[in-house]
C-alpha cells in the first residue's frame, strides 16, 4: 500500500508540472493604472497587450524600432527576446497614459525575474531559446532598456540579463587573428611669418582710409610691427591595429601637423586682419579728408552646421547604436544632399540607414526650423575607434550652394560578459 501511494503522489506531481510548463505565458498581474501592457512572459501575447492598450508606438520607439522598417508589431515580436534578471538592479521607470510615457517611480528588478529586451544583433533568432529550454546554454549580456513582464513598462539602466541560445555543433573557429593594437603620441608644431603680409594689409587699408596722408602709413606699420609670427602646437594619440610603433608614430604626426597647420593658417589669417583693421583705425582718426561710408557687401550665405547628439559613449563588439543628427535650416534655403559615411575605423563596423526622423535623440520631437535624422551604427568583432561623416548641403534661391559636415568618433570596447 505504501508503495502505491507514491506512485500516486508522483503521477500528481508529474501532472502538475506538466500543466504549468505547457502554458509558458502565465499571466503574473492584470492590467493596472500606469501599466502599458498585460502581466505575461510570452513575447506574441506582450506586443498584443501593449497594441490592444495604445501604447505599442511608444513602445517600438522606445526600444529602437522604426515605422520606417516595416509594421511595429512584427517587428517587436521578432526582434524582442525573453531572458531573466541575473543581478538586481533598480530601473528608470516609465508608465503609460494616453498613448505616451510618463516618467514613473523608480522599480527594482530582482534577480531571476522575467524581462523582456531587444534580441543583440550577433544572435540569430532561431538560436534563442524560452528561458530554461533543455539543450540550450545561459549567457550573459549587457542590456540598457528592458520590458517586466509583469506591466510591460519602459524600465532603462545597465541591467545584466541571462538569455538562452542553442549551442553550436561545432565550435567556430576566428577567420582572422586578433591583431595587436599599437599606440602612439605626436606633437607638431607649425610656424608662418606674417610681418610682411600685416603690414602690406594695413598700408593698404591706411591708403584707403585716408589717401596720401603719411601719418596713417606711420600708423600702419606700427599696426603691423607687433604681429610676427602665428605659431601653433597640435597634439593627437593615433592608434594603429596590427602595425609597429613607427607607422603609428607616423600616421599620429601626420594628423597633428595638418591639424597645426589648419590652426596656424587661421593664426595668420587673423593677424593680417587685426594689423590692416588697426591701421584703418589710425588713418582714419588723424585724417582731414572726407572718406565716403564703405560699402558693405552683402552677407554670404551661411554654411549649414550639422550636429549629431545622443551617441552611445562606446559601442560593444557585435553592438549596434542609432545616432541622431540634426541641422538648422538656413533662411532662404532648402537642405538636399544628405550623406552618412564611414571615415575610419575596423573594417567590420559599418554605418548605414540614414533616413528622416520625426525626433531628435531624447525623442522629443523635431524643432520647428530644423531637419532631424538617424543613422544605425553596427560593430563587429574587432576593437577600435568607428569615424563616420555626416554631411549636408544648402540650396538657396539664389541658386547658390553651400556645404556643411560633421565628425563623430565612436570607440568600440570588448563585451562585457559575467
Amino acid at each position: 500500500m505504501r508503495f502505491i501511494r507514491v506512485l500516486v503522489t508522483l503521477t500528481t506531481v508529474g501532472v502538475a508540472s506538466a500543466l504549468f510548463f505547457a502554458s509558458p505565458a502565465l499571466a503574473v498581474s492584470t492590467f493596472h493604472r500606469g501599466a502599458c501592457g498585460d502581466g505575461t512572459t510570452s513575447i506574441t501575447q506582450g506586443v498584443d497587450s501593449l497594441t490592444g492598450h495604445g501604447n505599442l508606438a511608444v513602445s517600438a520607439s522606445f526600444m529602437g524600432f522604426s515605422a520606417v522598417n516595416g509594421s511595429l508589431k512584427a517587428q517587436m515580436k521578432n526582434g524582442l527576446v525573453m531572458g531573466e534578471v541575473a543581478q538586481a538592479t533598480w530601473m528608470k521607470n516609465r508608465g503609460c497614459s494616453g498613448g505616451r510615457y510618463f516618467n514613473a517611480k523608480n522599480r527594482l528588478l530582482t534577480k531571476g525575474e522575467k524581462a523582456a529586451t531587444r534580441r543583440p544583433a550577433n544572435i540569430e533568432p532561431r538560436k534563442v531559446c524560452v528561458p530554461h529550454a533543455k539543450g540550450c546554454k545561459r549567457i550573459t549580456i549587457v542590456v540598457r532598456k528592458a520590458f517586466p513582464t509583469s506591466c510591460w513598462n519602459g524600465d532603462s539602466n545597465r541591467v545584466l540579463m541571462w538569455l538562452w541560445v542553442r549551442s553550436p555543433s561545432k565550435p567556430v573557429k576566428p577567420k582572422h587573428p586578433v591583431k595587436k593594437l599599437v599606440s602612439a603620441t605626436a606633437t607638431a608644431t607649425v610656424t608662418i611669418p606674417v610681418a610682411a603680409s600685416a603690414a602690406s594689409a594695413a598700408s593698404s587699408a591706411a591708403a584707403a582710409a585716408c589717401p596720401g596722408n603719411t601719418a596713417a602709413a606711420a600708423s600702419a606699420a606700427s599696426a603691423a610691427s607687433a604681429t610676427v609670427v602665428a605659431s601653433v602646437s597640435a597634439s593627437v594619440t593615433e592608434t594603429a591595429t596590427g602595425a609597429t610603433y613607427k607607422k603609428a608614430y607616423k600616421k599620429a604626426y601626420d594628423k597633428a601637423l595638418k591639424e597645426a597647420n589648419k590652426r596656424a593658417q587661421e593664426l595668420a589669417a587673423d593677424a593680417v586682419a587685426s594689423a590692416a583693421s588697426a591701421a584703418s583705425s589710425a588713418a582714419a582718426a588723424s585724417c582731414s579728408v572726407t572718406t565716403p561710408p564703405p560699402v558693405t557687401p552683402p552677407p554670404a550665405n551661411p554654411q549649414p552646421a550639422p550636429v549629431c547628439f545622443g551617441s552611445a559613449a562606446h559601442l560593444q563588439v557585435g553592438g549596434d547604436v542609432f545616432l541622431y543628427c540634426e541641422v538648422v535650416v538656413p533662411s532662404g534655403a532648402t537642405i538636399a544632399g544628405e550623406t552618412m559615411q564611414k571615415v575610419s575605423g575596423p573594417s567590420d563596423a559599418t554605418v548605414n540607414g540614414l533616413i528622416p526622423s520625426d525626433v531628435r535623440w531624447d525623442l522629443t520631437p523635431c524643432p520647428a526650423g530644423r531637419q532631424c535624422y538617424r543613422a544605425h551604427l553596427w560593430a563587429g568583432s574587432t576593437l577600435g575607434d568607428l569615424v563616420v561623416e555626416f554631411k549636408v548641403s544648402a540650396i538657396f534661391s539664389t541658386g547658390s550652394t553651400t556645404n556643411g559636415s560633421t565628425e563623430v568618433t565612436v570607440p568600440i570596447r570588448p563585451e562585457v560578459v559575467f
